[in-house]
């Protein structure tokens, strides 16, 4: 117990973990001395803290290397993850008797649920449980992956009995520190490490889904994309290009139609023009060239202008990434 006099009182702060979640014997300590009754366990400095550690459930294959004042390890076993993310002794492949090794990196084992110990102050025993531990990495010659994370099916489907690197937390960050770069590929070897299978037949896909999957779409690419942009912007230059000489056409057309006029009975003299004709007329020949001819120009000098920004690799807006590419 840490000593007070009237210089040094430490301050009793409550305790940040539900006591129920630790062992009956720091719950009674704890609630007689608070933390000054563990004095090396107070958390400060990385000192042990007093958050539950759980006893795992290992079966008599498994060998596992921990900390025993954290709620973390590395188990070597056969697969034990199976449907909806749970595991027993029971399950996975391993369960049934098929070798399957695994390594199984994980930390903070049951989440926010952890304990030490029952109500009754009887020990419990932990298993691995990917919808409620913390983080995981699991690395396995055999396992049925996506279910026992939980992932969509997507386009490349449930895989089974498969060999496996997979990866849950709340946040998974991948990045690259040098000039290596990072690269995400599905381009299968010849030879397959499957029972009964010795060949990959099938290219797989890749598959960024966010949510349920339900609305998976392929992804287009860039330089196809380009060329197909390129190829109606010139359909939109040439529609541009025939749609101004009809209304040149037409104008020359509407411009002898305002301005004609009719031989009278008087010695087959030419009448005057139409009078209601000429209002409509003269409005057309205005609207033809302040609209339409203008509107044609400026079109023209905007499609120029789209055309640098969005085409041209060394303008910013580019719509070509230089250094993310798919295929």
């Amino acid at each position: 117990m840490i000593k007070t006099n009237k210089y040094f009182k430490p301050e009793t702060i409550p305790s940040t973990v539900p006591l129920k979640r630790v062992s009956s014997k720091v719950r009674k300590e704890f609630r007689s001395e608070g933390i000054t009754g563990f004095p090396g366990r107070s958390g400060f400095a990385h000192s042990p803290t007093l958050g539950p550690v759980p006893t795992l459930n290992l079966g008599t294959g498994a060998k596992v290397f921990k900390n025993d004042s954290l709620n973390a390890y590395i188990k070597f076993d056969n697969d034990s993850i199976t449907e909806e993310g749970e595991s027993s002794l029971a399950k996975g492949y391993g369960g049934i008797g098929i070798s399957s090794p695994t390594i199984d990196i994980a930390v903070g084992i049951g989440g926010a649920y952890a304990r030490e110990e029952d109500d009754q102050g009887e020990r419990l025993l932990a298993n691995a449980n990917n919808k409620i531990d913390a983080a995981r990495l699991y690395i396995t010659a055999m396992s049925d992956s996506d279910a026992a994370f939980s992932l969509p099916e997507g386009k490349v489907g449930d895989m089974r009995a498969m060999s496996a690197v997979a990866m849950g937390a709340d946040a998974v960050r991948l990045a690259s520190w040098g000039e290596g770069g990072v690269k995400i590929v599905a381009n299968p070897r010849p030879r397959s490490n499957r029972p009964g299978s010795n060949r990959n037949i099938e290219t797989p896909g890749i598959d960024l889904i966010v949510g349920d999957g339900e609305d998976l779409q392929p992804v287009p690419k860039g330089t196809n994309l380009l060329e197909c942009l390129a190829v109606m912007s010139k359909e939109i230059d040439d529609n541009r290009e025939l749609f101004s000489k009809f209304v040149r056409s037409q104008g020359e057309y509407n411009d002898k139609i305002l301005m004609h006029n009719h031989n009278s009975a008087f010695f087959n003299l030419p009448g005057a023009p139409a009078y209601n004709v000429m209002f409509a007329g003269f409005k057309q020949m205005f609207d033809r060239v302040a609209d339409v001819e203008a509107g044609c120009i400026q079109s023209i000098v905007k499609k120029a202008s789209n055309n640098s920004n969005y085409f041209n690799p060394l303008n910013e807006k580019y719509i070509l990434s230089a250094l993310v590419h798919s295929s």
